[in-house]
């Protein structure tokens, strides 16, 4: 019995180490990723909270049909804007946090539109028009007739310039691969006063519509953002064009779990083999 246990401690070190080889492949593969601009290291995508700035409504984007506009037409109207910067062309997180605002506006009492507008700008500078138009119906699909948002929705895009300037006010940290076409950014909305001020954060894909609602009309009585509790999830729906990353994580998954499962079989199997060892035990007589 010595002997194998033994053996499996020699035996899960040596995949202990392995482990630790693959890990550090990745680690590295991950420090040679390109990054873009108002990018930190790819372990830094985040929300860089700004709190009472002020977006400057000279930045100018392209609406869903194609017609130029800037931010200070959308100030105009004075109420609260909902900002979110995803990734029109991301079929995971981004996706799912524009289908969450959506899902969350249905069960407000404020009216979008009239009450408050929602503002989405791609992190992609290659996002078309049509783009837009297709991110925001794949939101509001089975939410609305045609799956046609309502007129307070506006999905935008941009030329590189704007993009990064306003994620940069936003403080929205993320990485892009060279392509810019696929991201890692923080997922959640930023909402502001009618005049573009910062008001709060929220995070994440779903949004408590209670607590969207309440920050809305806060942020319409013109309020001062107070910091709030940061729990971030990232759309990590990109990988480096060798495409060496997806797999290197991939296999370190499957590792981890193959190890996983190992480790608790031996141990299963070592303290059933001591158990059936000790009940063959012959009892020790008394001289």
């Amino acid at each position: 019995m010595c002997g194998l246990w033994l053996a499996f401690k020699r035996g899960l070190t040596t995949s202990a180490i392995a482990a630790v080889a693959l890990s550090s492949q990745v680690a590295n593969a991950q420090i040679n990723l390109n990054q873009g601009a108002y990018m930190t290291p790819a372990v830094d995508a985040h929300f860089d909270v700004r709190l009472n700035k002020t977006l400057p409504g000279i930045l100018t984007f392209t609406n869903s049909r194609g017609k130029s506009v800037n931010l200070d037409s959308y100030f105009a109207t004075h109420v609260p804007i909902v900002f979110m910067m995803p990734s029109y062309k991301c079929k995971l997180d981004c996706a799912a946090e524009m289908r969450g605002l959506a899902v969350a506006t249905k069960d407000l009492s404020l009216k979008l539109g009239k009450d408050y507008q929602i503002v989405t700008v791609s992190l992609s500078p290659n996002d078309q028009p049509g783009d837009a138009r297709a991110a925001a119906g794949r939101a509001w699909s089975g939410l609305s007739k045609n799956g046609v948002p309502p007129a307070g929705w506006h999905a935008l895009v941009g030329n590189e310039t704007n993009i990064v300037k306003l994620a940069e006010n936003l403080g929205v940290h993320y990485i892009q691969d060279a392509s810019k076409n696929n991201f890692n950014n923080p997922t959640g909305i930023i909402i502001t006063t009618g005049s573009g001020r910062i008001y709060r954060y929220i995070y994440g894909v779903q949004f408590m519509p209670s607590y969207l609602q309440s920050s809305l009309r806060e942020a319409g009585d013109g309020k001062l953002g107070i910091p709030t509790e940061q729990q971030i999830t990232y759309c990590y729906g990109y990988k480096n064009p060798t495409g060496v990353i997806g797999r290197r994580l991939q296999d370190l998954i499957v590792f981890s779990g193959c190890l996983t499962a190992i480790v608790v079989a031996g141990f299963i199997g070592l303290s059933i083999a001591n158990e059936v060892t000790g009940r063959k035990k012959p009892p020790t007589v008394a001289v």
